[in-house]
């Protein structure tokens, strides 16, 4: 049997996207797990034997809304025991905030909410990680999010910004990033309609699409570059 990624998702909003158009290229199996619709139930039956990977998609939930949001307990039984199993995880947004918390990083309100484009910076450490080795020093990413998270204990911290860590390493399996390499512009579209009644922040749809343009292909160069080297780990 050929295992699979699995992949989380806490709305329907929130996929893939061109994660999931590289798996399709390269002939991956995946399958994605409505984590919203049961509570967490099926987490429970996941048979991590048959998994060569997961991550962990975004989502408009904070990880400390347990009591309106069951599954996100399920959702950080999971992240302990997949990273137990060494098996590669990556945690985009929430779900990076969700493995920080799993592994006892306190996970908080930001200095400022993050909506949009914006430059971080990589760390030396990210020289060597087997993700992020070959992108450039700073690099443009799209973020949607009001929290930030602490470093879990005996992560390395690989890249930052707006004073507030951006994307780091538990072990030798476990990403998470706070921002959102998985998108393109019909995903952000979505996003800016459904999401910015919510938000306190005044972004101008005009000026995230005109700086997507601008910078798509060396963006969408780093989000390739970062898949294909989690997808490595396991299939070479």
């Amino acid at each position: 049997m050929k295992k699979k990624i699995l992949i989380i998702r806490h709305i329907g909003i929130e996929d893939p996207g061109t994660f999931g158009d590289l798996l399709k290229k390269k002939k991956i199996g995946y399958v994605i797990l409505d984590v919203f619709k049961d509570n967490g139930a099926r987490l429970r039956a996941i048979d991590l034997n048959a998994i060569a990977g997961v991550v962990i998609l975004g989502g408009p939930m904070n990880v400390y809304e347990e009591k309106k949001y069951p599954f996100l307990k399920e959702e950080k039984k999971f992240i302990r025991k997949t990273v137990k199993r060494d098996i590669p995880l990556i945690g985009i947004c929430l779900g990076a905030q969700l493995i920080a918390c799993a592994f006892g990083a306190k996970v908080r309100r930001g200095p400022c909410e993050e909506i949009g484009w914006y430059d971080i910076s990589l760390k030396p450490a990210a020289k060597k990680d087997p993700l992020l080795k070959g992108l450039k020093k700073k690099i443009s990413v799209f973020q949607w999010h009001g929290d930030t998270f602490d470093l879990p204990a005996r992560s390395t911290l690989l890249a930052e910004g707006n004073a507030m860590n951006q994307a780091f390493r538990l072990k030798e399996n476990a990403w998470g990033f706070q921002f959102h390499l998985e998108v393109d512009w019909p995903m952000i579209d979505s996003w800016y309609k459904d999401y910015m009644v919510e938000s306190r922040s005044e972004v101008s749809w005009s000026r995230m699409k005109e700086r997507y343009a601008r910078i798509r292909k060396d963006f969408k160069s780093a989000a390739r570059a970062v898949f294909e080297g989690f997808l490595a780990l396991r299939f070479r």
